[in-house]
């Protein structure tokens, strides 16, 4: 679902300073934010979160996020903590 930094730099096999360049770039463009633990998110992704999310009636809990996201909690959470549910 979302790569860390170090993971998207390896399977993009560039150096950790082109991977910063790209970062900063797509971080003032608002394509992406790092959360957690370095992971990448990307706005496409972060929206189809919200949508999910807004459908949830009632109180929201990290294992229904984690099946209608069809995800872990290795990711769900940190989500959840970037959104503040």
């Amino acid at each position: 679902m979302m790569p860390t930094v170090n993971e998207a730099a390896e399977k993009l096999n560039i150096t950790a300073e082109e991977m910063n360049r790209i970062l900063v770039y797509l971080k003032e463009r608002k394509d992406l934010v790092i959360i957690g633990d370095g992971f990448v998110l990307h706005s496409e992704v972060e929206s189809a979160f919200r949508e999910k999310i807004a459908a949830i009636d009632g109180f929201i809990t990290l294992a229904e996020v984690r099946d209608i996201t069809c995800s872990s909690r290795k990711y769900v959470l940190p989500l959840l903590e970037y959104f503040d549910y």
